[in-house]
């Protein structure tokens, strides 16, 4: 598991979220002039018992004490688009339901010649945060790169004062005569 910071970002690890069982890594992003935010990244290996999404339970329910965005990024290996969700699967929609959390893509976010699926997630409590999400193929996997634009507050430049004249009622042939007079 990894998480890719930029530097010029203002971050600090939150160590008290994940225990030795969950492989989960969270920051929490300070912007200036906005809220903090915190991003979570979380790989979820594919036939992992319920048990798993109970020690995520746990994890939901500190995250919910910090009262701001939460975003969570990750390979789930839970089909939130099947018609009919396994057990692991319910129990992650349960947990959205309940803590509101939304996934920001519908497309399928692994696609093989046979099947595709929806288990690269992007999850937020925040959606109106976000401008625009998606997946997009990056040719060196099954797996589509799944992304989010997030909005953040621009600070507002100084206003322009514009001085100009209207010229609706202009009459060329009367401005030449006026120029021809002026000493």
């Amino acid at each position: 598991m990894a998480l890719y910071i930029r530097d010029s970002i203002n971050y600090k690890r939150l160590i008290d979220l994940p225990d030795d069982n969950i492989e989960l890594i969270s920051i929490q992003v300070s912007k200036p002039k906005t809220k903090p935010f915190i991003v979570c990244t979380w790989y979820r290996p594919p036939g992992s018992t319920t048990e798993l999404m109970n020690r995520l339970e746990d994890v939901l329910q500190k995250l919910d004490t910090y009262h701001m965005e939460v975003d969570i990024i990750g390979d789930l290996n839970c089909n939130v688009g099947a018609t009919s969700p396994g057990c692991s699967t319910q129990k992650l929609l349960d947990l959205c339901v309940s803590y509101r959390y939304r996934q920001l893509s519908d497309q399928p976010t692994r696609i093989t010649q046979l099947t595709s699926s929806i288990i690269d997630l992007f999850l937020t409590n925040h959606p109106w945060n976000f401008s625009d999400s998606g997946d997009t193929d990056i040719g060196i996997s099954d797996h589509c790169l799944v992304y989010a634009i997030r909005q953040i507050c621009i600070p507002k430049s100084n206003p322009k004062t514009v001085t100009s004249r209207c010229f609706k009622n202009f009459i060329p042939d009367s401005f030449r005569t006026d120029l021809s007079m002026v000493p």
